[in-house]
């Protein structure tokens, strides 16, 4: 359960996946992909800190249950949740719209989704969630990655016509 939060964890680790992923898309010459996955998950994450900051919400206590790893900062929405959402989510579903090869493509949609749906518990496992920061952790990540790819789907289609 540690390593799949481990991506998610310190303050640069996660953005420093996101330039990563970024970047190779704009070598790769996927401009609208690298946009829409920097609006995704970048807006992912910005949306969950202000509700943190909005909810203000205390983690769980070591005298309630087992803590594995003491945090400071507040606990509503879970930050890893919403970031493996919106970057996980997004770039499992672009690679599983533009890898040809079907082995590829099933090994890009589960190592995503195992991702996505594997952080949750893990949070809550680790003792810095309770179960209702992992839910809303999911709907906050969902409804912004939802409107990540709708806005991807908007301009891709827009681009055909032209």
């Amino acid at each position: 359960m540690r390593c799949i939060s481990v991506p998610g964890n310190g303050l640069w680790r996660p953005y420093i996946l996101e330039t990563g992923a970024c970047l190779a898309l704009l070598v790769a010459g996927k401009r609208l992909e690298a946009a829409c996955g920097a609006m995704s998950a970048g807006g992912g994450g910005l949306l969950g800190s202000l509700f943190k900051w909005m909810v203000a919400r205390p983690r769980p206590s070591a005298e309630l249950i087992k803590v594995w790893t003491v945090l400071s900062t507040p606990s509503f929405p879970s930050g890893h949740v919403v970031h493996y959402v919106t970057f996980y989510g997004f770039y499992g579903w672009v690679m599983s719209r533009h890898i040809a090869n079907p082995l590829m493509r099933t090994i890009a949609r589960v190592v995503s989704s195992g991702l996505v749906l594997l952080v949750g518990p893990s949070r809550i496992y680790l003792g810095t969630h309770w179960a209702s920061d992992v839910l809303g952790g999911y709907l906050l990540g969902g409804m912004w990655l939802w409107l990540s790819i709708w806005v991807y789907q908007r301009y891709k289609n827009r681009s055909r016509r032209n």
